[in-house]
């Protein structure tokens, strides 16, 4: 899968001076005094440091692309507009090492439209832009030389290749094609009309045609592995969503025993049935959480439920939280997303609580180890603390608190936020 990557939407900035070299320290200061009051609750007892450096970045005249700041695990990515443009024409995309605090390389991409987006898989970075139609740009990472462009988005990555889509212009249909990492050569093709659903899961390509009827792919090959006509799978409450999700190798299809909504799971190996349960798909989605199979409400209707993914069997339920998820090897589970959110580390067999590790946010993916940085916003006074979590260690330790940036998002290995100034503020540990 792709290496984590945190990209945030900053906003039109106001112009500012001209990029500083190296890393600065002025806007991070201890924790110290009031403001470790102020984390008490959260972090008691955590020792406290200014460990943090911090890089800022130019803001753009308000006519031009916004910048993007891409955080990866091999350091970090600005792309910007090359002078005033917000659709076709010139960006310029740098790299930054943050072991070294300085620039690796710089070069100038003609695009369709603004980038929006980037990560990097397997020394490859993926550039996505914005134009007539989404487009997917290929550069090598140690140099920043472009290796090829597609049209499309993609959506996951692995055996050196990578899963793009993109909507066919003129056409009904949606079009998903497996290409190359390295060189972007088409290595299989589908087209699918659009009142069909694609879902993905590891190597397995589901592909739902409604009506019961529904064909397994590997995503590696394009092959077709199975195919069958199902019960059920109306839709699960709204027109805009199948009665069907993909989870933990298994397909679930909504149906009715007569009372109350069901799923019946089947594997995707052969699409054979394996259990029955009682599941509402329009109201809960189902995920694979570690080696189990959980269960959250949607539209606000909150509660967990862990399952055993071979029966189906509810293990147990909480109506506290909202999500669950594995930091490395430990269950993690997060309060509803009404600012930061709730972490706590929880028992897997049991739900019992742990430790409660404060309120942050955190990044949308968690790296291999199961640490991550979170922020915390002072609404009020625009400033944010930083904090390293390790929930193996059951620990959060405050790092440091940056001034003027209102609007943070953390990343696999960094902070950026938006400064009150218009700038691009970046904070990392030392």
């Amino acid at each position: 899968m792709p290496a984590a990557v945190a990209v945030i939407d900053l906003g039109v900035p106001r112009d500012v001076p001209e990029l500083v070299g190296g890393p600065r320290r002025r806007r991070v200061v201890s924790v110290l005094s009031a403001a470790a009051v102020v984390l008490a609750t959260a972090v008691a007892a955590s020792p406290v440091r200014a460990a943090l450096v911090e890089r800022t970045f130019p803001g753009v005249p308000a006519q031009s692309d916004q910048p993007v700041v891409a955080d990866t695990t091999d350091g970090l990515y600005l792309m910007r507009a090359s002078g005033a443009e917000t659709g076709p024409g010139r960006r310029t995309i740098t790299r930054y090492s943050t072991a070294r605090a300085g620039r690796v390389w710089q070069v100038s991409v003609a695009t369709d439209g603004a980038v929006n987006s980037a990560d990097v898989v397997d020394g490859i970075l993926l550039v996505h832009a914005d134009g007539w139609g989404p487009q997917t740009i290929a550069l090598d990472a140690a140099d920043g030389r472009e290796l090829w462009r597609r049209t499309g988005w993609w959506r996951a990555a692995g055996s050196g290749q990578l899963l793009m889509s993109y909507r066919a212009s003129g056409e009904q249909v949606d079009v998903y094609q497996a290409v190359a990492l390295t060189t972007g050569a088409v290595r299989w093709s589908m087209s699918v009309p659009f009142s069909e659903w694609v879902f993905q899961e590891g190597d397995r390509l589901v592909r739902w045609s409604g009506g019961g009827r529904v064909e397994v792919r590997d995503v590696r090959t394009g092959a077709v592995v199975s195919r069958a006509l199902l019960p059920g799978g109306s839709s699960a409450g709204t027109v805009s969503e199948p009665g069907v999700q993909v989870a933990g190798g298994l397909l679930l299809v909504a149906g009715w025993d007569g009372v109350r909504p069901v799923v019946t799971a089947y594997g995707l190996g052969a699409l054979d049935p394996r259990w029955r349960a009682d599941i509402d798909l329009s109201s809960e989605a189902a995920y694979a959480c570690g080696p189990q199979l959980c269960v959250s409400g949607r539209g606000g209707q909150g509660g967990v439920r862990m399952l055993e993914p071979d029966t189906g069997r509810t293990r147990w339920a909480e109506p506290r939280w909202d999500d669950l998820t594995y930091a490395g090897s430990t269950l993690l589970a997060f309060g509803p997303p009404h600012g930061p959110r709730q972490i706590v580390v929880v028992d897997p067999a049991t739900g019992r609580p742990i430790r409660d590790l404060g309120r942050w946010q955190t990044p949308p993916k968690i790296r291999p180890d199961g640490r991550m940085l979170g922020v915390r916003t002072q609404p009020q006074s625009g400033r944010t603390w930083i904090a390293e979590l390790d929930p193996a260690a059951r620990t959060a330790r405050v790092l440091g608190v940056a001034d003027d940036a209102p609007a943070c998002q953390p990343g696999p290995t960094a902070v950026v936020c938006r400064l009150t100034t218009g700038a691009v503020g970046v904070w990392y540990p030392r």
